[in-house]
């Protein structure tokens, strides 16, 4: 498995991770005015409780290991030089951890937009968190000293491969 389809499978499990997390418990009782409707809620509470952990139960035994999906492969992060930056940076960093990636500190390419874009165009860095639609394709108009632009650049890989291609990506917008 190439390393960008790897980096793809990471970041959906890094989706699929927040929207678990964001998710509702759904474990309310009703607070009965007598005592038949405490029982009930009681008696509705635990059955509750046992549905939970038998799907709890569940869950665990069909659970992915994802600790092994980026073994062996470094990235090189980027983080945008404004606040919002350094928290989606460090909450990708430390997923892509998880999942077995080698990530570089963020911190150590804190760049703005423009050269976000340039750094990701030239390959000294994979990927940063902080792309702003359509706002942000300006910069992919920029040329680079070998006289193609950023967009350009970002469809090929230095090895010949098309990055954005093998993720899937068939028409990237461009300005232009």
């Amino acid at each position: 498995m190439n390393k960008s389809m790897k980096l793809l499978i990471a970041l959906l499990a890094v989706f699929g991770l927040v929207a678990a997390a964001c998710g509702d418990d759904d474990s309310s009782t009703d607070a009965g005015t007598d005592d038949a409707a405490e029982e009930s809620s009681s008696d509705d509470a635990a059955a509750d409780d046992a549905a939970d952990d038998a799907a709890d139960d569940a869950a665990d035994d069909t659970s992915m290991d994802i600790s092994s999906i980026g073994a062996g492969v470094n990235v090189t992060m980027g983080r945008a030089n404004w606040a919002s930056g350094y928290v989606q940076a460090e909450i990708y960093k430390q997923i892509l951890e998880q999942a077995g990636y080698t990530v570089a500190s963020p911190s150590l390419l804190e760049l703005d937009p423009s050269a976000g874009y340039l750094a990701m165009a030239e390959g000294s860095m994979d990927f940063w968190t902080n792309s702003w639609y359509p706002g942000h394709l300006s910069w992919h108009a920029a040329e680079l000293t070998d006289g193609s632009l950023v967009a350009d650049c970002q469809r090929r890989r230095a090895d010949g491969d098309l990055h954005l291609d093998s993720l899937g990506v068939r028409d990237h917008p461009h300005p232009g």
